[in-house]
């Protein structure tokens, strides 16, 4: 459990590196992020 917490949060750590180092795309994801929060479909993913 400790070990899939680790890879969760080293996943999502190269993916905000990869957001980051691509502004575009950080623009494109930061609209899905509000789309689903705004759209409440955030609580299903």
């Amino acid at each position: 459990n400790d070990i899939s917490a680790k890879n969760k949060l080293g996943f999502a750590h190269s993916q905000f590196k990869l957001m980051f180092s691509t502004p575009q795309i950080y623009k494109i994801k930061l609209k899905e992020i509000t789309k689903m929060v705004y759209s409440k479909n955030f609580i299903e993913y």
